[in-house]
């Protein structure tokens, strides 16, 4: 478990007095929709998955080129994805192209972020039974530690692709945006090594409460969350783009009276 302040939040107003103070741009946020769950890339949860089922038929783990894997997949998508009728970089740029590897659902080292605490309250909303989780973090903290440790071409970030890093943790902000990314405010986490997880990495961090905060979600207040949000106009409608966030919306429907959600002026239905 990453070595960050947990805050178990008592209501929604608590929620909001904690992230008032927490100036805009300055800090980045993280939902997770259980939290319990350990801060993993797709990428990395890919490779461990490939270790266990392996591990199991051999009797011993298999050693993955990791970095490799990436390369390639990165190659394929780049050589690949132009034959496709969506928005691409318009340079050679790696990060720029897996941002777009993950916003199509690749696995990749990223994991989302956003600058607004409402949006990734949404996201650890959005599916789920536990108890819930959005992380805070100053925006600016890794830079700041990193800064005592490494010379600034090794910050770099194309840096983070070349070498295997498991003491860098890397915040990025694409140049090229898309409407999707745009709604939700979005940047990401990215990790110096894909051995082992952005959690493991934070946690070697060591950050103090002033860097960064776990707000915890209980259960019992999941159902007031959603509707909180709601009235902030805070919808899948709104952070996907098309008609993919107009029906996911609908996961939502139940939460509310299902005459409050029909058209107004229609006839009244029963529940």
């Amino acid at each position: 478990m990453v070595n960050i302040e947990e805050k178990v939040i008592k209501n929604w107003n608590d929620f909001d007095q904690h992230v008032r103070n927490l100036q805009l741009r300055k800090w980045i946020f993280r939902g997770q929709v259980d939290a319990s769950w350990k801060l993993e890339s797709s990428i990395y949860r890919s490779f461990e998955d490939v270790v266990t089922v392996t591990t199991s038929s051999r009797r011993k783990p298999k050693k993955l080129a990791r970095r490799s894997h990436e390369n390639v997949a990165l190659d394929k998508f780049m050589a690949t994805a132009r034959q496709y009728d969506v928005p691409l970089p318009l340079n050679d740029d790696p990060l720029e192209w897996l941002a777009v590897m993950q916003h199509y659902g690749a696995p990749t080292r990223l994991i989302d972020a956003t600058f607004s605490p409402y949006i990734a309250a949404y996201f650890a909303l959005e599916t789920g039974t536990t108890d819930a989780a959005v992380y805070c973090f100053r925006e600016n903290v890794f830079r700041e530690i990193d800064k005592n440790s490494y010379s600034d071409h090794i910050l770099k970030y194309k840096e983070i692709l070349n070498k295997d890093q498991k003491d860098i943790m890397y915040v990025y902000e694409p140049r090229q945006t898309t409407p999707r990314l745009l709604a939700q405010q979005g940047l990401f986490l990215v990790s110096g090594s894909l051995k082992v997880s952005h959690e493991d990495i934070i946690e070697a961090y060591n950050l103090s409460d002033k860097d960064a905060i776990k707000l915890i979600i209980p259960m019992k207040l999941r159902d007031e969350g959603v509707k909180h949000l709601r009235r902030m106009n805070i919808t899948s409608t709104l952070l996907f783009p098309g008609i993919e966030g107009f029906c996911k919306s609908f996961r939502h429907q139940p939460y509310f009276i299902v005459q409050s959600e029909g058209r107004v002026g229609d006839l009244d239905q029963e529940d």
